[in-house]
């Protein structure tokens, strides 16, 4: 994985693109809410530098608007380490506001104790003699009024000054951003172990650093070159290039980020840019509340990103890397990576499970109709809706996710002990809370049964063709008259069932129950006196080793919840079997 980010910032390196650069931010951008709004308002300042790098304050532009230039306006986050919190101004344009609670925000900060022009004075000194040593004398001359235009403009705004060098931008003189680039690769850059560049500051999460705390038991300083060297400080600056790709999420579910790398032997930038780019990924935290329909020959959303065929075809190859997101002060944890899968592979499992979807969906609308209200299958909705619980981070559903989606990336999600029980649970569950939707909900567990790779086409036909299934279904359908007489029975027996059918003995005890109560309120018709006759003869010859618990909740539920056989005019009153 690393070895593809690398690859990746070299070819943005040497394309020029600087904002993808670790350290070097784009200049903010007024932003506008969906209901028209201002969400983000910017004011952008232009001051002129003379040649002799003295502030021309008098031709000072407050209200730059000319949307040309603005989006070439960058700003340097200058840090001496990754994991450096304070801010430091070296040189170049200046990204400030302060928030609601008067916080400061932004590249700079006023502050005395935390000025962020004299916090880099000691790093200044590294580029004596540069065009950077001239611009901060004047800077220094010139602080107060500088800070104060700060002060005046992020009045509820964001405030971005631009400083103009005759028509150049501060990262255009080149020997200048050459020795800002040696300055952070001086900072993060160690001595030299076994020959090789290691990093003596943390600056990619998979990578040991010796001045914080080591990640192994034992593991000395001295020995971090075993876990990754570099061959040249080009491949360190490439890592700074790239970086920002390797925490950025494709795809996303709650706190499961699906980091994904494209690979190709002729990649450029532009392929690199509009993998990444130009989908717009959203947030699966917005997409269970507002899941897009998907259209009949749409990948699923899982595999949308990799299978666009508007992306290059340069990109053969995907790095996959599933992390559980951190928080506010703690980085994000890796805890799966898949190296090397095909985009012809990913294409082929997109293509299968579409087809699926269909077909299942086309099976849904017979027995329930049409309706915008009725989503369209997808992955991860259908695990949502088996998995998910009332909390708000639905922990069991993301676990599992985690563990199944790199299955289903390599084409190797064969089994899911998992996923019937807890179908059984939630459909048990919704009877109890009387949303009972199982002719909706068993059509997300078929789906994702047969998404499976080996066997998943005729797991189904395993379970429907077994005994358990068999005697459940016919048990279902003897309980539907029942439900009509005991008004509790749907709540506190079809509710629990699993409980009531946990072993063969169970299933028997429950079946005599249900004809007792047939018999007692006259419910048992001819129709319902072969079906129980058939569940004998079934139980009668099931052995105990053959009864699956899940098959037969399954069956019960597929029997129970079909629409009830109008009986024959002639009652058979008082039967008891």
């Amino acid at each position: 994985m690393l070895d593809t980010l690398l690859q990746i910032g070299k070819t943005l390196r040497k394309s020029g693109r600087l904002r993808h650069h670790r350290y070097i931010k784009p200049a903010p951008k007024a932003e506008m809410t969906k209901t028209g709004t201002i969400k983000t308002d910017v004011v952008y300042l232009v001051l002129p530098v003379r040649e002799d790098f003295t502030f021309d304050f008098d031709n000072l532009e407050d209200n730059f608007h000319n949307e040309n230039i603005i989006p070439n306006f960058y700003y340097l986050a200058y840090k001496s380490a990754d994991a450096d919190s304070s801010v430091k101004y070296l040189w170049g344009d200046i990204s400030y506001s302060v928030d609601k609670k008067g916080k400061e925000q932004g590249s700079y900060r006023i502050d005395k104790t935390k000025n962020a022009f004299n916090r880099a004075n000691k790093d200044a000194s590294f580029f004596v003699g540069t065009a950077i040593t001239k611009f901060r004398h004047s800077f220094d001359i010139n602080q107060e009024q500088i800070e104060n235009l700060l002060r005046k403009y992020s009045q509820e705004k964001n405030c971005y000054l631009h400083f103009n060098f005759q028509g150049k931008h501060w990262y255009q003189f080149e020997d200048e951003l050459k020795a800002v680039n040696k300055k952070f690769l001086q900072d993060f850059i160690g001595e030299k172990q076994n020959d090789s560049i290691v990093l003596r500051k943390n600056l990619y999460k998979t990578l040991a650093s010796p001045e914080k705390n080591l990640p192994f038991p034992n593991f000395s300083a001295s020995n971090i070159y075993k876990t990754r060297t570099f061959q040249s400080e080009d491949e360190v600056l490439d890592l700074i290039y790239a970086i920002n790709y390797s925490t950025k999420a494709v795809i996303s579910e709650r706190d499961i980020k699906i980091i994904i790398l494209p690979k190709g032997e002729n990649l450029d930038a532009k392929d690199i840019e509009e993998f990444f780019e130009r989908r717009k990924f959203k947030d699966a935290d917005d997409a269970e509340d507002k899941l897009i329909e998907q259209n009949k020959n749409e990948p699923d959303m899982l595999f949308a990103p990799v299978v666009d065929e508007n992306v290059s075809s340069d990109i053969v190859e995907f790095d996959f890397v599933f992390s559980k997101a951190g928080g506010m002060t703690s980085p994000d944890v890796d805890m799966i990576e898949l190296a090397g899968i095909k985009r012809s592979s990913l294409a082929e499992l997109a293509t299968r499970a579409n087809k699926l979807r269909q077909n299942i969906e086309a099976e849904r609308e017979k027995l329930v109709g049409k309706s915008d209200k009725i989503k369209s299958l997808n992955i991860k909705w259908s695990f949502l809706n088996i998995l998910g619980d009332v909390t708000k981070d639905k922990k069991k559903y993301q676990s599992h996710l985690l563990r199944v989606l790199p299955q289903i990336y390599s084409g190797t999600y064969y089994k899911d002990a998992v996923l019937l029980p807890a179908f059984i649970e939630k459909t048990e569950y919704n009877i109890r809370q009387e949303k009972s939707d199982f002719n909706l909900l068993k059509f997300n567990y078929e789906f994702l049964v047969k998404i499976r790779n080996n066997n998943g086409e005729t797991a189904m036909e395993d379970m429907k063709n077994s005994k358990s299934y068999a005697a459940g279904k016919l048990l279902g359908r003897l309980a539907q008259p029942v439900s009509w007489e005991i008004k509790s029975f749907e709540k506190n027996y079809v509710g629990l069932l699993s409980r009531r059918i946990s072993d063969k003995q169970g299933l028997v005890a429950f079946a005599n129950f249900i004809n007792q109560k047939l018999a007692i309120h006259e419910r048992v018709y001819p129709s319902l006196k072969e079906k129980y006759t058939e569940l004998a003869d079934i139980l009668s010859e099931m052995e105990n080793k053959e009864y699956h618990r899940e098959y037969c909740a399954f069956g019960f539920f597929e029997g129970y919840f079909a629409k009830f056989e109008k009986p024959e005019k002639t009652v058979i009153e008082g039967e008891n079997q």
